[in-house]
C-alpha cells in the first residue's frame, strides 16, 4: 500500500509540471526566395514591453539562429525587436535589426504582412501555433492583396521546456521508479 501512495506522489509530481512545458514557443521563418532559415525561441504569452490597438512589441535582444544553404552551415544570431500586429493592420511581423555571429557582416530586417499570429488582446497575446504564409510587407501591398506565391513561411511550435520543468519530471519520474523498485521483506 505504501508502494502505491509513493507512486501516486511521484505521478502527480511529474505531472505538476507539465503545465510549464508550455512557456515558450519556437518560431521558424523560412526565406522562400533566398532559402536563409531563422530561428527564435519566444514566451507562448509574452508581456508586451508596449502595445497600442493593432500592435505589440518584444524588445529584444532575442537569441536565435540563421541557417544558409548557401554557405551550408548555421551560426549564432542576435535579433533586435519584434512587433507583432492585428489583422486590422495587415497581421504578421516585423523584426527591427539582428545580426549573425561569427560573420557579423549583414543585419537582418523583416516586415511581413499575413495572418494574425497572435490569440488575445494586443495588452495579452498568446501566439497561435502552426504554419503561417506571409509576404513582403515593404512592396506596398497587404495582405489581401499579396503575392501568389508567399516570400516567407513562418512556423510557430513545440514547446521549449524550461530547466525546472525538466528537473521536476526527471525527480517525479525517478521517485516512481524507486516506489515500484523496493520491495518489501518477506517473513521467513
Amino acid at each position: 500500500m505504501r508502494n502505491l501512495v509513493l507512486g501516486a506522489v511521484a505521478l502527480l509530481v511529474s505531472l505538476a509540471a507539465y503545465p510549464a512545458m508550455a512557456g515558450n514557443v519556437r518560431f521558424t521563418l523560412q526565406d522562400n526566395v533566398f532559402g536563409e532559415t531563422l530561428s527564435w525561441t519566444l514566451p507562448e504569452s509574452p508581456t508586451p514591453d508596449f502595445f497600442d490597438e493593432t500592435s505589440f512589441d518584444i524588445d529584444g535582444p532575442v537569441f536565435g539562429s540563421v541557417h544558409d544553404p548557401e554557405f551550408g552551415d548555421s551560426t549564432f544570431a542576435l535579433f533586435g525587436d519584434f512587433t507583432f500586429f492585428t489583422s486590422d493592420d495587415d497581421g504578421g511581423f516585423q523584426m527591427d535589426g539582428g545580426v549573425s555571429f561569427p560573420s557579423a557582416g549583414f543585419p537582418f530586417f523583416f516586415n511581413t504582412v499575413g495572418d494574425q499570429l497572435f490569440t488575445g488582446d494586443t495588452s495579452a497575446p498568446t501566439f497561435r501555433r502552426g504554419t503561417f504564409q506571409l509576404n513582403d510587407g515593404d512592396c506596398g501591398c497587404s495582405a489581401s492583396k499579396a503575392f501568389a506565391a508567399s516570400d516567407f513561411t513562418l512556423t510557430i511550435g513545440g514547446g521549449v521546456p524550461e530547466p525546472a520543468t525538466w528537473a521536476l519530471m526527471i525527480g517525479g519520474f525517478g521517485a516512481a521508479g524507486v516506489a515500484l523498485r523496493r520491495r518489501q521483506a518477506v517473513a521467513a
